[in-house]
């Protein structure tokens, strides 16, 4: 494949994604108030079948589905079952509830999964480990070909000092760790730096 044809047909997929994206979000701006009507009715009269729902989330995406599960265990008064990954029975806790706020929720027309998200969801990072930093430097070294000597100055670009580095040895040799210096390291040393 010539490089033109590739960047017709990257475009081609940029654009199929991006369009495919903002109609998930439409679709799916719609059909939760429809799903809602569906288990409630607008007139309180509860029709009750979840398996709208669970068809729905069986084709969205891992982030979509999240808040979709979400936004249904608020709403539908049903229970979720983690492992199953659907809604099986109905609450008895939680079912009147449910419907009473979704019932109140598509008085506005203007509710919908996203307005309910955006005012419901927080959005935490996730704790970043030492161990996905040690992982993530071993991916490093792998794609470098073995050359410690370039991760640790990408790192000392990074803005870690050397008297870090020093602390951190100095804590490693205390845990027992061997710091041996392997020939592979020894090779990508100029042995000459002054000190």
């Amino acid at each position: 494949m010539n490089r033109e044809k590739f960047v017709e047909l990257f475009n081609a997929s940029l654009a199929l994604l991006k369009d495919s994206e903002s109609v998930t979000r439409r679709e799916l701006k719609a059909l939760s108030r429809s799903l809602l009507e569906a288990l409630h009715g607008k007139d309180g009269q509860l029709y009750g079948d979840i398996q709208y729902v669970n068809a729905t989330l069986k084709v969205l995406s891992p982030v979509n589905r999240k808040v979709a599960v979400k936004f249904f265990e608020h709403f539908a008064g049903f229970h979720y079952d983690e492992a199953l990954a659907i809604f099986t029975k109905k609450s008895k806790k939680r079912g009147v509830e449910a419907q009473e706020a979704a019932i109140e929720f598509l008085q506005d027309p203007n509710n919908n999964i996203w307005s309910w998200a955006e005012r419901n969801i927080q959005v935490e990072a996730k704790p970043y480990t030492d161990e996905k930093l040690t992982a993530y430097i071993e991916s490093a070294i792998k794609k470098m070909a073995g050359d410690q000597v370039r991760v640790l100055k990408a790192v000392f670009a990074a803005g870690i000092s050397p008297d870090a580095l020093i602390v951190a040895m100095q804590q490693t040799e205390n845990l027992g760790i061997d710091l041996d210096v392997k020939e592979e390291v020894k090779a990508g040393v100029d042995m000459n730096i002054p000190f």
